[in-house]
């Protein structure tokens, strides 16, 4: 096994169990079951496609990295970015747990539509992919229902060591194929986000579309550089990945500076 894969293998495991452990969803307003569907309908079905479309109207190649990003939401800051922007707590946890568990299927159904050839390694790496990312995210939100004072105590360190792994695995990959990095990845990373913020909109109320915009626009990056490891995609889609990463980080940092600044 490379080194890649065990850096990004540690880090969907430590990322996603750090998530499940913080993700409090206890209290507070609800959104609609036809709501939440309708989010996660958007999240892993309207993006992915859009995307698609603009992969194939651009003659872009090595595009797999972009449309698994975009099909793949859940990334584990996505609930810390909608409170640091004035949103609801429960709703973005909530949200981001029912986005985390469809983006998995998601990424993997668009993996093995994309690559045909290779629909039997796909669905080999599968067990991989679930054993690291659903499997601890369910943990998490176990330990923190039944023993809350445990999972706030051992959050912040598993928190920490998800940083330095996602931080190690980013150095990495950039050292090995930043020459595969193209400019393109980041302008379609930035328009994808923007219409993920834009999913805010399907709810009432400020603090709730807050919440469910940033939980929506950070995508599960970690589960995507996974998927990519396991079935050994080229260096361009992995970097496609990270450009799209580089984007959706600045345009949803400043997203949640500007709610948290604006009159309410």
């Amino acid at each position: 096994m490379s080194p890649e894969r065990i850096l990004v293998v540690a880090l969907a495991l430590t990322s996603t169990l750090a998530a499940g452990l913080a993700a409090d969803a206890r209290g507070g307003p609800r959104v609609a079951p036809g709501r939440l569907a309708l989010i996660v309908l958007a999240n892993v079905a309207l993006l992915p496609a859009l995307t698609y479309a603009a992969l194939r109207l651009g003659a872009i190649d090595a595009g797999r990295g972009l449309l698994l990003a975009a099909a793949a939401p859940g990334g584990s800051t996505g609930p810390l970015l909608a409170v640091l922007g004035g949103g609801d707590a429960p709703i973005a946890a909530r949200t981001f747990v029912a986005l985390s568990l469809a983006g998995v299927a998601a990424a993997l159904i668009a993996t093995a539509a994309l690559d045909v050839a290779g629909v039997g390694r796909v669905l080999a790496a599968s067990a991989i992919v679930v054993a690291s990312t659903v499997g601890p995210l369910l943990a998490g939100l176990a330990l923190r229902a039944r023993r809350p004072a445990r999972a706030a105590a051992w959050q912040p360190w598993l928190s920490r060591l998800s940083l330095a792994l996602l931080v190690a695995t980013i150095a990495l990959l950039a050292a090995r194929h930043g020459d595969a990095a193209r400019t393109i990845d980041v302008a379609i990373g930035a328009a994808v986000t923007l219409l993920a913020l834009a999913i805010g909109a399907a709810v009432d109320g400020r603090a709730a579309r807050i919440a469910v915009a940033q939980v929506s626009a950070v995508r599960n990056l970690t589960l995507v550089l996974l998927v990519l490891a396991v079935v050994g995609a080229p260096p361009a889609e992995t970097m496609a990945a990270l450009g799209y990463g580089l984007a959706m980080y600045v345009i949803a940092l400043v997203a949640a500076a500007w709610t948290r600044r604006s009159p309410r």
